[in-house]
């Protein structure tokens, strides 16, 4: 009896070290990518940034994007969303904040993305993923932007409108004074 319960317990330590194991190395694989693309912060020269370097056979796609009112608001984005092809020809994209490559856009209004694998990409410009737009043809369609290995594909200004809140305030109410000359709390 005093054999068995030793294995026992010998089984439930390999065990729970087994279990530690595994849960430290999946929480460390989950953890973000700290080798992501910044920015070239700054203001926008008469011709754009070098780029940053590119691993052999990696891609990237850079602009600049302004609000239809010239501002740039704090805390845009520009995420790069991968194009999927079906052999009857449509394509689907799909932004997913867990997989999807993003870099934020400077004061300038000046993005660059980098390390891209070679593809086809819509580019998705907001301040969060949920208001977030693709950036459009003429048609109304998402435009597609082909970036090939070693390339750094330079998408010239893009005007168009960043949504700044995601709703619309609705404006003050005025209220006329009371006749009998007390004031509201």
């Amino acid at each position: 009896m005093f054999e068995t319960s030793r294995k026992y317990r010998y089984f439930g330590r390999v065990l729970l070290f087994g279990i530690i194991f595994l849960l430290v190395a999946c929480g460390s694989a989950n953890q973000p990518d700290q080798s992501s693309p910044q920015t070239t912060q700054g203001p926008l020269p008469d011709t754009l940034p070098t780029p940053q370097t590119l691993e052999t056979g990696k891609s990237g796609i850079r602009g600049v994007v302004h609000n239809t009112d010239g501002a740039i608001p704090p805390g845009t984005v520009v995420y790069f969303t991968e194009v999927t092809r079906h052999p009857e020809g449509w394509a689907i994209y799909v932004l997913d904040t867990a997989s999807t490559h993003y870099v934020p856009v400077d004061e300038s209004g000046f993005f660059e993305g980098t390390n891209l694998e070679s593809g086809e990409y819509v580019l998705i410009i907001g301040i969060d993923p949920e208001n977030a737009k693709a950036i459009l043809r003429e048609d109304g369609q998402a435009r597609v932007y082909e970036v090939l290995p070693d390339q750094m594909l330079d998408i010239g200004t893009e005007n168009m409108t960043i949504t700044y809140f995601p709703f619309t305030p609705e404006p003050l109410q005025a209220y006329p004074a009371p006749d009998s000359g007390e004031a509201y709390p």
